[in-house]
C-alpha cells in the first residue's frame, strides 16, 4: 500500500489491500485484464474481508485510467515523485466494498 494512500483520512481504521497488475502487449485489448482483474477484486472483498482497494496508474497510462474507470475505482488522490530525475505522476483510485 502506497504510503499516501494508508495515511489518507478515508481510510483510517478501515482494512485495505493495494492491487495491481501488467500485460504483455500481445494480449492486451482482448479484455483478458478485465475479467482477471474482475476476479481478483472479488477474491479480496469475499475473501480476505477488505473494506477496499487501492489501484493506481501512471498519469500517461490511458488504458490502465480507462480499466480501472471500467471496475468501479473512483479517485482518491494524485501522488507527485521523482524517478532517474524525471518528475512522475501517480493517480491513485480506490474500490469501496459494497
Amino acid at each position: 500500500m502506497p504510503e499516501c494512500v494508508a495515511n489518507h483520512e478515508a481510510v483510517q481504521g478501515k482494512i485495505g489491500k493495494a492491487l495491481s497488475f501488467a500485460i504483455l502487449p500481445t494480449f492486451q485489448r482482448k479484455g483478458y485484464m478485465y475479467e482477471a482483474v474482475s476476479g481478483v477484486i472479488d477474491h479480496v472483498f469475499r475473501g480476505e474481508k477488505a473494506d477496499y482497494i487501492n489501484c493506481g496508474y501512471l498519469s500517461y497510462n490511458t488504458p490502465s485510467k480507462a480499466l480501472q474507470e471500467k471496475l468501479g475505482f473512483t479517485y482518491l488522490l494524485t501522488e507527485r515523485f521523482q524517478f532517474d530525475g524525471q518528475e512522475m505522476e501517480s493517480i491513485e483510485n480506490i474500490l469501496w466494498r459494497t
